[in-house]
């Protein structure tokens, strides 16, 4: 983490997305005010942060939490950019193995030794691992 903090002035932290919401649901919950889940919310920001609903209903808050990935609105108003994902051919495999039954195979027990992400790189490919679920599983892809 030193490198993150040297060179961006900030530390770098992966969480899985099913772990960052099971983390920020219930303290939202325990907020005063709403919180609303599937819905299509189109973000305004003058004025202060607001979301407007698909039926013109608009909420105020001190926060607004974007939480729906790529296909986030939130993005683009905060940032005034459109990114997309741009499709690169290259599709992405996804797996999620238990790290018991890692640690348990001589082969495989050092690749999950490590509390970090660790990603392996060859030319024009790349493998990244990392503990989800409270360090029960290991994400690969």
């Amino acid at each position: 983490m030193k490198r993150e903090l040297r060179d961006h002035s900030a530390p770098y932290y992966q969480i899985n997305r099913a772990d960052y919401h099971a983390m920020l649901h219930p303290l939202a919950c325990t907020l005063p005010g709403a919180t609303i889940c599937d819905m299509r919310p189109d973000p305004v920001l003058a004025g202060g942060p607001s979301v407007t609903l698909a039926s013109g209903e608009v909420f105020y808050a001190d926060l607004i939490v974007g939480a729906n990935g790529v296909k986030s609105t939130l993005q683009k108003a905060v940032t005034g950019l459109n990114h997309r994902a741009t499709p690169t051919g290259s599709p992405a495999y996804r797996a999620v193995v238990s790290a018991g039954l890692m640690f348990e195979e001589p082969e495989l027990g050092p690749l999950v030794d490590v509390l970090e992400t660790i990603v392996w790189t060859a030319p024009g490919r790349h493998l990244g691992a990392y503990y989800i679920a409270s360090m029960a599983r290991q994400s690969v892809v």
